[in-house]
Formats: structure tokens, C-alpha cells, sequence
């Protein structure tokens, strides 16, 4: 049987912006991705992506992508319409399925979650997959709102979200180069091993799983163990040949 676990791999693809308030007003409900706006840090986000590479027993991922609603709460349940748009290379029965296809914002609440469960199958170690969903105005609801525009000219969609899956080791969001250097893989996984650290703290989003101070620590760790092994005739080289080192704020 699979081994199913939960994970939201919401990794953030889009740098900081300045924060902005959703604006709610009389008129028709929106139906909308609320991965749009984060109420903390006023940062927004319409992609995901799915990285099956840092472990070896997860054959499955159950990802839900938070849909909401705006206006006032219904008595009744409400259906809201998602279509799979073009461009997608996903392909249903293979690289995903619906977790639920029941989708609606249930009486009295305005949040529901959109729930696929993305598959980890072996074309995923050569090339990853996209799956776009597209929300869609119905009978219940309207899909008016605008892109928010980010402060590094980008666009943040709350019609549309972007979800990617595959099973090539990428670099983090959460892997800050100040204090960790250049990513490579080879460091990643030497990183793991040295430290004892589980891998999946760095599967989550920016500025989430993994603290500053935990990740300067970590660099700081292990500029002293590549330290010590220069020392003992032992220089840990890249790939490329080039020695081994983390980032300048672990150079002390």
C-alpha cells in the first residue's frame, strides 16, 4: 500500500512585496485562491511546487491549495467551478488525481480547500510536470479580482494557481546563500549528513520551517567541519572542482 502523508509544499516563488489588504465590498461573491495573500507577511503567491526527492518512501502527496470566498457566509453549501487550463502537462491518472471532486465552500465558512493528490512516478526524475488550475465564474460566484502586482514587477493571481511536481533535487526557498553559500547538491546532502538534519526542513516554504538563526547556525557548523578537514588534508571539493564553502555570514 502507498505511503501517504500530508504535505503542503507551499514554496514560495515570489520575493517580498509590500503588504495589501484584500478589499471587500457589496456586490457579487469572488471566489478566489487565497494563496494570493499571506495575512502575515502581505506576500503573495499563485504557484506551488511538489519535490518528491527528499525522501525515498513517499509515493504520494495530498496537496491543498486554499480556496476562499469573499462577502458574507451562506446557509447552504456552494458549489465553485476549477477547469484544468491549458499548458498543463500533468496528466490525470498518472501524475495526480483529485482528492475530493466535490468542490464548494461549505455552509456557513468561507474557505474550502482545493485537494489533488500528486503521484511520484519515475518520468518525474528526468522532468517535472505543471498542473494549472483555473477558477471559473457559475451561478454562485464571480472571479473579479484583480492580479496583485508584487514590487518586483511580477503578478500574483487569485484566479489561477500553478502547480508543479517533480523528483529532481532543486534548490530550497528556504537554502539562504548568506549564510549556506552556493547550492549544490553535493553540499545539500553532505549539509544532512555531517549535521544529522532531516531533509524535509527545508521542503517547506520561505521563512517557515527553517529560522535565520537555525540556518546560520547550520552554515556556521559546517564551515568549521570543511575547516577542519582542510586542515587534515582532506579540502572537501564540488563537483566542479572548486573548494567547498559556505556562505559569508558562516565565515568566522
Amino acid at each position: 500500500m502507498k505511503n501517504i502523508q500530508l504535505y503542503a509544499l507551499m514554496l514560495v516563488l515570489l520575493v517580498s512585496c509590500k503588504k495589501k489588504e484584500l478589499q471587500y465590498y457589496g456586490g457579487p461573491n469572488n471566489i478566489y485562491f487565497s494563496t494570493g495573500i499571506m495575512p502575515i507577511t502581505g506576500w503573495g503567491t499563485d504557484s506551488l511546487s511538489v519535490s518528491f526527492t527528499l525522501t525515498n518512501n513517499l509515493q504520494d502527496s495530498l496537496v491543498k491549495i486554499p480556496v476562499s470566498a469573499s462577502g458574507e457566509v451562506s446557509n447552504a453549501d456552494r458549489t465553485y467551478t476549477v477547469k484544468i487550463a491549458a499548458g498543463s502537462t500533468a496528466k490525470q491518472g498518472i501524475h495526480y488525481d483529485f482528492y475530493q471532486e466535490d468542490f464548494k465552500i461549505p455552509a456557513g465558512k468561507l474557505v474550502d480547500s482545493l485537494q489533488v493528490m500528486m503521484h511520484r512516478t519515475a518520468d518525474l526524475k528526468t522532468s517535472e510536470v505543471s498542473l494549472v488550475f483555473q477558477l471559473e465564474p457559475d451561478q454562485n460566484f464571480v472571479t473579479n479580482l484583480q492580479d496583485m502586482k508584487l514590487s518586483n514587477g511580477k503578478t500574483s493571481s487569485f484566479s489561477q494557481f500553478r502547480l508543479f511536481s517533480s523528483d529532481i533535487l532543486q534548490e530550497p526557498l528556504s537554502w539562504y546563500p548568506f549564510y549556506l553559500g552556493t547550492f549544490t547538491a553535493k553540499k545539500f546532502y553532505l549539509m544532512i549528513q555531517v549535521l544529522q538534519i532531516n531533509p524535509m526542513e527545508f521542503s517547506g516554504p520561505a521563512f517557515s520551517n527553517v529560522e535565520f538563526q537555525v540556518v546560520q547556525n547550520y552554515g556556521i557548523a559546517m564551515q568549521r567541519y570543511l575547516n577542519a578537514q582542510k586542515l587534515a588534508g582532506k579540502t572537501v571539493y564540488e563537483v566542479d572542482g572548486t573548494e567547498m564553502v559556505m556562505g559569508v555570514a558562516a565565515q568566522k
